[in-house]
C-alpha cells in the first residue's frame, strides 16, 4: 500500500512538473511572438572587417598569416534584409533586425551590433572597421590588403625609378603592369605563401610571391614544389627568382 501511495505521489509530481514546463515553454513562445522587430534604415550599412585582421596585417605584413582573423560583414541598407557574414574563404547569410532599439545580427537571440563611431562597430565584444571601395568588379572584395600593405610610392633598389601602387589596385610606373590584386584567401592548395597578381593592359596576368621586410617589398617568381595532376595545378609553391625589390618612400597620399 505504501508503495502504491508513493507511486501515485511521484506520478502526480511528474505530471505537475510536465504541465508547468509546458506552460513556461508556451509563455516563452508567446513572449517571443509579442516582440516585433522595427523596420528601419541601418546607419552602418556596407562592408565591415575585423579590426584584429587589420592590426595583424600591419604587424605581420602577411595576408596568409592573418587570414584566420579575417571576418567580414556586409550589412544591408535596412533591417529585415539579410547580411553577408563570413571569413575570407566562405560566407553565409544572417538576418539583421532591430529590437527595442538594439540591432541584432542573427535574429532575436543573435549578436548585438552597436555603432560606436563612423570608424568603429561593435559586434558583441568584437571590433569591426569599415572598408571603402567594397565592390570591385562585382566581387566580394574589400581591397583592405592593398590599402594597408601596398598603397604608396616606391623606389627601386637603385633608388632611381619610381612606381606607385594605389589603394584601389592600380599600378603606375612598374614595367607594363597597370593593376594588381593581392590574394586574400589562402585556404586552397598552392597558396602556402603570400601572393599577388599583376595585370597588363592586354589582360595578361603574372603571379608573384611577395615578402615585406620593413618598407622593402620583394617580388619573386612562383616555383612549384608539388604538382597535383588530379586538379592540374601546383599544390605547393615556394619563392623562385627575385624579380623586383621596391622600397616604399612615401605612404598613400
Amino acid at each position: 500500500m505504501k508503495q502504491i501511495c508513493l507511486y501515485i505521489f511521484y506520478s502526480l509530481l511528474l505530471g505537475a512538473c510536465t504541465s508547468k514546463s509546458r506552460h513556461i515553454e508556451a509563455q516563452n513562445k508567446q513572449d517571443s511572438l509579442c516582440i516585433k522587430p522595427t523596420d528601419t534604415i541601418i546607419p552602418f550599412s556596407g562592408l565591415w572587417i575585423s579590426k584584429a585582421y587589420v592590426d595583424s596585417l600591419k604587424i605581420n605584413k602577411s595576408p596568409r598569416k592573418s587570414q584566420h582573423l579575417g571576418w567580414q560583414i556586409l550589412f544591408p541598407k535596412k533591417t529585415g534584409d539579410t547580411a553577408l557574414v563570413g571569413n575570407l574563404h566562405d560566407a553565409g547569410l544572417d538576418e539583421i533586425i532591430k529590437i527595442h532599439g538594439d540591432y541584432m545580427l542573427g535574429g532575436i537571440h543573435g549578436r548585438r551590433v552597436n555603432l560606436i563611431s563612423p570608424q568603429k562597430l561593435m559586434v558583441d565584444s568584437e571590433i569591426y572597421v569599415p572598408c571603402s571601395d567594397w565592390i570591385q568588379n562585382n566581387e566580394y572584395s574589400s581591397k583592405i590588403i592593398e590599402s594597408v600593405l601596398f598603397a604608396g610610392r616606391y623606389l627601386n633598389s637603385n633608388k632611381r625609378d619610381t612606381a606607385k601602387f594605389t589603394s584601389n589596385g592600380k599600378i603606375i610606373g612598374l614595367s607594363s603592369f597597370t593593376s594588381y590584386q593581392v590574394m586574400e584567401d589562402y585556404y586552397d592548395e598552392g597558396r602556402n605563401i603570400d601572393q599577388v597578381i599583376f595585370t597588363m593592359n592586354d589582360g595578361k596576368s603574372t603571379y608573384f610571391a611577395f615578402k615585406f621586410l620593413g618598407d622593402t617589398l620583394k617580388l619573386y617568381d612562383l616555383k612549384c614544389l608539388q604538382y597535383d595532376s588530379s586538379s592540374n595545378q601546383c599544390a605547393e609553391v615556394t619563392f623562385g627568382k627575385i624579380r623586383y625589390t621596391l622600397i616604399k618612400s612615401t605612404p598613400l597620399e
